[in-house]
């Protein structure tokens, strides 16, 4: 496991986050991180309201296919 961390630690993205003298770079990567997750959370949401029948009986279940 060791490895894929050391792995991850020298990838050129990881490097730029680490050494680069921009105030903004980690900030904007935990931003659009915690937009990226949102986003994948509120996806299952609303797909876990359809499946327990939660959902709105006039909103279509189609689009979620």
């Amino acid at each position: 496991m060791n490895d894929f961390f050391f792995w991850i630690e020298g990838l050129g993205f990881s490097t730029f986050l680490r050494e680069s003298s921009s105030l903004l770079s980690f900030p904007i990567f935990l931003y659009l991180h915690t937009l990226a997750m949102s986003i994948v959370a509120g996806a299952t949401a609303i797909i876990c309201f359809a499946l327990i029948g939660v959902w709105p009986k006039r909103a279509p279940i189609s689009p979620l296919q």
